[in-house]
């Protein structure tokens, strides 16, 4: 506390003018001081902080934030404070950042928070002084996760939940192929997502497939889940099934950064590589009174400058969860636009049988005339090339490199994986079925010595449950002429 009388209340009336004697707070304080009387002042310092759902970067904004006084601790009645006196308002709401603050003066504070759909959270009583700052506040909704989003590509699958999940949950998804065969994968993401206590929850997922499988496009892959895929907050999913197209390795081919004169408006080319022709292109800007976008077609865009200042145009293409940025600037003149010449290739993976060929034909933009080259890094004897066509030659991984002429550092690179053909039954691959398969398929059913690889894809008779006793009876029946076919 703080008192001023006497001489000094000058000293304090030229501080009030400057702070403004519009508040009732400091005209009382002015007449006080006046009247001879002792002052006593306040001082506001800030509770603040910010509210988060899950982990520390998902903000919530929009949540109901209410502060309640007490003069001492052991008080057993709290204040819902009268922040009018101060100019403020209580309650109030989290802003896009999820942030919160008042200035209040000392004593005992408590922060409550209330927002739809979410469990009410509270602070501790905090005294003040000392400052109170960057409170963070999580709090914890019950709603059932749905998934938002699955899309499927060539070597992995991607899932994007309504709600931060629980990693160690997520290897409870199944992953079908077209036949109805289970895909084994890993599963990938962004580790460096947590919550105050350091656990990691993430929203979105990949699920990386294992041995070697990669997908045809176009094939139909199914994502089953149920009650053991699990929010942060335990919460359990509905048992369901989704089903996703095998889709192109698609890219948007833009400018990276726009600079338009205020007033003016401008069409930007946009590419989409390795797309369809009825491929869907959307459009927004995230600062609409700066950028607007007024048009959206396949091959372009067209926005307008509204005000000075800098804003993001955010192009996706609907259900593939692709996204492109591009950084606008409105000023005092339009530059000229320049798009980087980028290679696509049309998967990053391939999977080929010795003995076979396959094409890969690489697209250039924004000029599709240009040309380039293959280049092999790894074991050249693996693939034969001509022109966009390879050959296997042997069983092994390389990793290609399309660059184009004149400029090796534009390039795109795919991985060729070369495998013996499996056929089922023919476990040690020679060419036939007989008596060293038999034995093979024993030794594993037996636990003797397992098998891997191809290998066990070839002693899988049935393709149900891995290999086992109805497998290896298979096998027996055809090597013992009982039956013709496995």
């Amino acid at each position: 506390m703080i008192g001023i009388t006497g001489p000094a209340g000058v000293g304090f009336s030229v501080l009030m003018g400057l702070i403004g004697v519009s508040a009732s707070y400091f005209w009382k304080a002015r007449v006080a001081q006046i009247k001879g009387e002792s002052v006593q002042i306040r001082w506001g310092i800030d509770p603040s902080g910010y509210v988060y759902e899950a982990v520390k970067n998902n903000r919530l904004k929009d949540v109901k934030a209410t502060v309640y006084y007490k003069e001492h601790l052991e008080d057993a009645q709290s204040i819902l404070w009268n922040a009018a006196e101060y100019e403020q308002k209580n309650p109030i709401y989290t802003d896009a950042n999820g942030e919160y603050a008042w200035d209040v003066p000392e004593g005992f504070w408590k922060v409550t928070f209330e927002k739809d759909g979410y469990e009410m959270s509270e602070t501790d009583w905090l005294c003040v002084p000392p400052p109170q700052t960057n409170i963070t506040v999580q709090m914890i909704s019950k709603e059932k996760p749905i998934i938002e989003n699955f899309s499927v590509h060539h070597d992995y699958a991607k899932v994007v939940f309504s709600k931060y999940m629980s990693p160690d949950s997520i290897s409870n998804l199944k992953l079908l192929d077209s036949d109805g065969k289970n895909i084994g994968y890993e599963v990938e993401y962004d580790k460096n997502l947590v919550n105050e206590e350091g656990i990691n929850y993430a929203q979105e997922y990949i699920l990386r497939y294992k041995d070697n499988t990669v997908l045809k496009s176009g094939d139909i892959c199914k994502l089953v889940s149920d009650e053991n895929v699990k929010s942060y907050a335990d919460i359990a999913m509905k048992s369901g099934e989704l089903n996703a197209q095998v889709e192109k390795a698609v890219q948007i081919i833009s400018p990276e950064q726009i600079e338009i004169k205020m007033g003016d408006s401008l069409d930007i080319p946009i590419y989409v590589g390795n797309s369809s022709d009825d491929i869907k292109l959307t459009a927004s800007s995230d600062f609409q009174d700066i950028v607007s976008v007024d048009k959206v077609e396949k091959d372009h865009i067209r926005i307008s400058g509204k005000l000075y200042g800098m804003a993001n145009i955010i192009l996706s293409v609907p259900g593939t969860g692709i996204e492109k940025k591009i950084k606008v600037t409105v000023s005092d003149s339009t530059k000229k636009i320049e798009i980087e010449t980028k290679v696509v290739i049309p998967q990053s993976v391939y999977v080929v049988n010795v003995g076979e060929k396959i094409e890969i034909v690489p697209e250039v933009y924004p000029d599709s005339k240009q040309k380039g080259k293959w280049d092999i890094e790894g074991d050249k004897d693996i693939v034969s090339i001509k022109q966009n066509t390879f050959s296997a030659e042997k069983p092994g991984e390389v990793v290609m490199r399309y660059s184009l002429d004149g400029n090796d550092k534009i390039f795109a690179d795919c991985k060729i994986i070369v495998e013996m053909k499996t056929e089922l039954g023919d476990i040690n691959a020679d060419g036939s079925i007989n008596l060293v398969d038999l034995m093979m398929c024993l030794n594993h059913v037996s636990k003797k010595k397992m098998l891997e690889g191809n290998a066990l894809i070839a002693a899988d008779i049935d393709g149900k449950n891995g290999v086992n006793l109805l497998d290896l009876m298979r096998i027996l029946n055809y090597v013992s002429k009982k039956s013709t076919t496995l």
